[in-house]
């Protein structure tokens, strides 16, 4: 007997390249989305991937990066590394000229976004727009 999954795992390689990768998956596996709401999520998405890259790069680390894709609307999209983390205050300061804006971006776009530090990593969750506010400014069920 085969059992139904709720979700997908990928493991991609700390590289720019996998945000690619992980897009393609994810267009494919909620079309259910609306394409403005879809692609602004993917530009969350794409950021998120390309830090874990750069924290692996940081760290010496060549393991790949986690990526579960759960199958329903309401769901969400998470993304694990074991990379040295985000320290702290970045996740809980303002933007400055010394606070990089892809984290910025990320809440921007995708304001129900969980950050968590994990043993060796960290872990990102991006609920799915219409699971959460995805603050785009369109008018719709979508707009804050």
């Amino acid at each position: 007997m085969t059992e139904a999954t709720d979700h997908v795992l990928l493991q991609v390689p700390p590289a720019p390249e996998s945000a690619a990768i992980v897009r393609l998956v994810v267009r494919r596996l909620a079309p259910w989305l609306p394409p403005t709401a879809l692609s602004l999520y993917l530009i969350a998405l794409t950021e998120i991937v390309v830090n874990a890259g750069q924290s692996h790069a940081a760290a010496g680390i060549g393991s790949p990066i986690e990526v579960q894709i759960e199958l329903a609307a309401g769901g969400a999209v998470t993304v694990r590394d074991t990379g040295g983390g985000i320290p702290p205050d970045v996740l809980t300061s303002p933007r400055t000229q010394d606070r990089p804006t892809g984290l910025q971006l990320v809440r921007s776009l995708c304001s129900d976004a969980v950050f968590s530090d994990e043993d060796n990593g960290t872990s990102v969750r991006l609920p799915y727009p219409g699971s959460a506010q995805l603050s785009n400014g369109d008018a719709g069920p979508l707009a804050p």
